[in-house]
């Protein structure tokens, strides 16, 4: 035992000076949201949720008595959803996670117990009652988790945690917790971490977005054996556990949640007129949750009315504009456009890397292409009359819909996240 912490000492000490002599910044995280929620108000919201599933599955079948509950714990907390519950960071509707595309690999997991799991699924199950939990013996220095992310996928900016296993109150001081994280970009030092003793939220910001490319950078190609081609290298952060908070009971070391929020998610500029369901115009950053656009059902090619379920708002640089005879729109550059042969992007390759487009056979548009747009609750056609890269960081905005479907902007037919 002496042998071992010694060991882990010598290792700490030469991480330090590491540090120290590459310039690592230190970060401690910051508190964003309470999650110390009691025994007692868990076990509500668990008979809530019971509720609520067999409300929703049986279509309003709750007997009289589970009805009269059910009603008096929307009198307290009003309207209940699917995102209503505390256990639950993201929620439904579009985030950063609409586009995200990377695979998560952990050193260990600790074995199944009956019907709980311990796996790396439960990092961003959207459920901080579930945990990943390392599955060495001792308390975890050393073991990892390790995210590899495409080189073109959507970059990370920010990175929040749930701390050790928050299922509830006793769970969570019986097991122990991170208190001090390695982070390595492809194998190099990229900062040290200091996590707090809490259950709530915590967050911190990555030194730079992740991967760290520029918007026109292109990455190492490599051959792939699995796939037997030349392939652009993926980029890979890992998580390295370097100290822990004891837990009261076990050595085991757990995270609840580990998420990420960050760039690239794909947008229209401010000031772009969506039409309505009653065809009237509204600017895309007056849009509200709950309004109804119209929408264009692709499999039925025909315009109907579709509810705004969320609207994400983000600064971008890696704009165009387009211009069409009597209209122009501002885009990213991976936003996607319908046309008489699918969908279309200047950048099909960052496209590709949301998970809707992600089978898609989607091409490049380029100028003289036509693009389908509405006209009095008619589908007809524009062709692109130029390009134009703009160099300005502007306000961008982008919609998400209840369901599939597109929506019109500027009165083309765009896609959602």
């Amino acid at each position: 035992m002496i042998k071992k912490y010694v060991c882990l000492f010598v290792i700490n000490i030469a991480v330090i000076f590491q540090a120290f002599s590459q310039d690592v910044p230190v970060i401690n995280t910051e508190i964003i949201k309470n999650l110390e929620y009691s025994d007692k108000d868990l076990e509500e919201w668990s008979s809530i949720e019971k509720l609520f599933i067999k409300d929703e599955s049986s279509g309003y079948q709750l007997t009289p008595k589970e009805r009269k509950l059910y009603n008096s714990y929307i009198a307290k907390y009003g309207e209940i959803g699917e995102d209503s519950f505390p256990w639950i960071l993201n929620g439904i509707g579009c985030s950063w996670y609409c586009g995200a595309d990377y695979k998560t690999k952990v050193s260990s997991s600790l074995k199944p117990s009956g019907n709980i799991t311990y796996s790396k699924d439960n990092l961003g199950d959207d459920d901080i009652r579930k945990a990943w939990v390392e599955g060495v013996k001792g308390y975890g220095i050393g073991e990892y988790i390790e995210f590899i992310f495409p080189y073109y996928a959507p970059r990370a900016t920010s990175c929040k945690i749930v701390n050790g296993y928050n299922k509830n109150e006793s769970t969570w001081r019986n097991n122990s917790r991170v208190k001090t994280f390695n982070i390595y970009e492809d194998d190099k030092l990229m900062a040290i971490v200091n996590l707090q003793d809490t259950r709530n939220l915590q967050t911190f910001n990555l030194p730079h977005p992740f991967p760290n490319r520029g918007d026109n950078e292109t990455g190492a190609l490599y051959y792939d054996t699995e796939n037997g081609e030349k392939m652009i290298r993926p980029v890979i952060l890992k998580f390295v556990i370097t100290e822990v908070y004891k837990g009261d009971k076990y050595d085991d070391t757990a995270i609840s949640e580990l998420i990420f929020d960050g760039l690239d998610v794909h947008c229209l500029g401010k000031g772009t007129q969506i039409t309505m369901s009653d065809l009237k115009k509204k600017n895309i950053e007056d849009i509200q949750t709950g309004d109804t656009v119209l929408s264009y059902n692709i499999k039925y090619k025909s315009f109907e009315p579709k509810t705004v379920k969320y609207i994400l708002k983000i600064e971008h640089n890696n704009l165009l504009q387009l211009k069409f005879k009597n209209s122009e729109i501002i885009t990213t550059n991976d936003h996607p456009f319908l046309s008489n042969n699918g969908w279309k992007s200047f950048n099909p390759t960052k496209t590709k890397t949301y998970n809707r487009y992600k089978e898609e056979s989607l091409t490049e548009y380029k100028v003289g292409d036509i693009i389908l747009a509405h006209s009095e609750n008619t589908q007809i056609e524009k062709k692109i009359e130029s390009i134009e890269i703009l160099s300005n960081v502007m306000q961008t905005y982008t919609l998400e819909l209840d369901g599939d479907g597109a929506f019109i902007a500027n009165g083309l037919i765009v896609g959602q996240e």
